[in-house]
């Protein structure tokens, strides 16, 4: 048990065991799923660790960047659909998804929340995909300091139930302002899982 726990609770691996399906959540509990039982028993116990190869780490991180991908794909049709439906299409058209080109911008789209004569925008969109329905995200430092800057201007769009095969989710989740309505809310439980050390 100590072991499977170890490899489950790494940080760099935890995400990936959840979007593959290999473990659930219910509540503050994590089962592994009846279907790997027996597999993941031959792959820890007894065995050194570190028995997942590079390899498959990389196919992992590459499925997790089709998601990502395919979420933001999903948030920027929905974001231009919602101005388009407010008589906003001058807006609708300045939408813009900067993430592959200013990945540590501290979010993936730049919109409006409505009318702009300028088009400036004032709205910056982090999007987080899962293929679970269950809300269940990463947030970079990097992201909650450009949140803690813009509070009222930051959105979150979760996308549930991302479908890669029919390239389709649930409805977009959207949250303004996560520093308070995540981080200061009791509802959601947060847990660290890496630590930054620097020596004085």
């Amino acid at each position: 048990k100590n072991d499977i726990y170890a490899v489950c609770m790494n940080p760099e691996i935890l995400p990936l065991l959840y979007e593959i399906k290999l473990l659930r959540k219910e509540e503050k509990k994590i089962f592994i799923n009846e279907k790997f039982t027996d597999k993941i028993q031959k792959l820890t116990v007894g065995l050194p660790k570190g028995k997942i190869s590079q390899d498959q780490i990389d196919d992992s991180l590459r499925i997790m960047k089709k998601i990502g991908n395919l979420g933001e794909e999903i948030a920027l049709e929905y974001e231009r659909e919602r101005l388009s439906d407010m008589d906003c299409e001058k807006e609708a058209q300045n939408v813009e998804r900067i993430s592959e080109e200013f990945a540590n911008a501290g979010f993936d789209i730049r919109s409006f929340n409505g009318k702009s004569d300028d088009l400036n925008h004032d709205r910056f969109i982090e999007v987080k995909s899962s293929t679970d329905a269950e809300f269940s995200i990463h947030w970079s430092h990097n992201e909650m300091e450009f949140a803690k800057k813009y509070p009222d201007n930051y959105w979150i769009y979760f996308i549930p139930k991302i479908d890669l095969l029919n390239q389709t989710s649930d409805e977009p989740i959207l949250i303004q302002n996560p520093i308070k309505n995540i981080l200061e809310n009791k509802e959601y439980y947060k847990k660290s899982e890496s630590l930054h050390i620097t020596k004085n």
